[in-house]
């Protein structure tokens, strides 16, 4: 494959790290995403990214990018939120206005701070087996509107054990896994493997696990539990920022073919980084090695 056609298949731009940016600098990223093959791009109603919505589809529509946008929504601050499809259908609704054609996905967000340490809310309460009945009804109802409306529904969130029990529960048509299978974590290896969710589109998202594929000293600092392993990867990847770079590229890009890995940047310059990896030859023999380390458990203290 070709660079564009590895760009346009299989990466999805993140929209995150554009929370600090000025207009002028987030249409530099996508001038550059765009005329280089990509296509999709990954934004979220929270953390801030409601805010840069407005400027992405300006930046969009004059230009007339050929974009395939997935929104996240979720990080409610009234969790009966969750429970109520009129609020839900309105928000679709809002954004569906905004973005029109773009617009490909709709994905529920599970990774919420007020859910996993609410001494009210247990983590299942969205999305797991646990999951109430009124809400496992309203999120077929969402499926649905989503659907008929001919955009793709999905999950999304940082907490791999949840989500594979959602998809067992509500199959979606897209999923994303965030800082679940990267050079750091393997979370969701047997989610990945297993051949029964192949159907469904995936994505990888955080392949630099947010920056910390360049801090893992302090990492054997935080997780002294996983310190061979922390220390072995330190020695496998260097301390090269490029090579690092490579490398997490070309593991996501290599370990499973049918997945597509969303990246996140806050300069053109880090961006052509990225591209410039896909130019390479992939380390077969040094991705071996990585996938034989590699740590299982969840990136924040929270509960698995």
């Amino acid at each position: 494959m070709s660079t564009s056609e590895i760009i346009k298949g299989r990466f999805c731009l993140g929209t995150l790290s554009f929370m600090q940016l000025d207009k002028s600098e987030v249409a530099d990223i996508l001038d550059c995403f765009f005329l280089s093959g990509g296509t999709h791009l990954d934004c979220s109603l929270f953390y801030g990214g409601e805010r840069k919505i407005n400027d992405i589809v300006d930046i969009i529509k004059v230009n007339n990018y050929p974009a395939v946008v997935n929104v996240k929504i979720g990080h409610f601050s009234d969790m009966e939120n969750y429970h109520n499809i009129a609020v839900l259908s309105k928000i679709i609704e809002g954004i569906k206005g905004k973005l029109k054609f773009n617009l490909c996905s709709v994905s529920l967000h599970e990774a919420d701070w007020a859910i996993w340490w609410n001494k009210k809310y247990r983590p299942g309460y969205i999305l797991t087996k646990n999951i109430p009945v009124t809400l496992k009804t309203n999120i077929v109802k969402l499926k649905e509107i989503v659907n008929c409306q001919g955009m793709k529904f999905g999950f999304s969130g940082n907490h791999a054990a949840g989500l594979e029990q959602a998809v067992n529960i509500i199959k979606p048509d897209i999923i994303m896994l965030a800082k679940q299978f990267d050079l750091l974590w393997r979370t969701a290896k047997d989610f990945l493997d297993n051949c029964s969710y192949t159907g469904m589109e995936i994505h990888l998202a955080s392949p630099f696990h947010q920056g910390w594929l360049f801090r893992m000293n302090e990492l054997e600092i935080m997780f002294p539990q996983h310190e061979v392993l922390i220390r072995k990867l330190r020695e496998l990847t260097g301390d090269d920022t490029n090579m690092i770079v490579d490398l997490a590229v070309s593991f996501q890009l290599v370990s499973y073919a049918h997945t597509r890995v969303v990246i996140g940047v806050d300069s053109v310059k880090q961006l052509r980084l990225i591209f410039d990896a896909c130019n390479k030859t992939p380390n077969h023999q040094k991705i071996r090695e990585i996938r034989r380390s590699g740590i299982v458990m969840p990136p924040m203290s929270g509960p698995v």
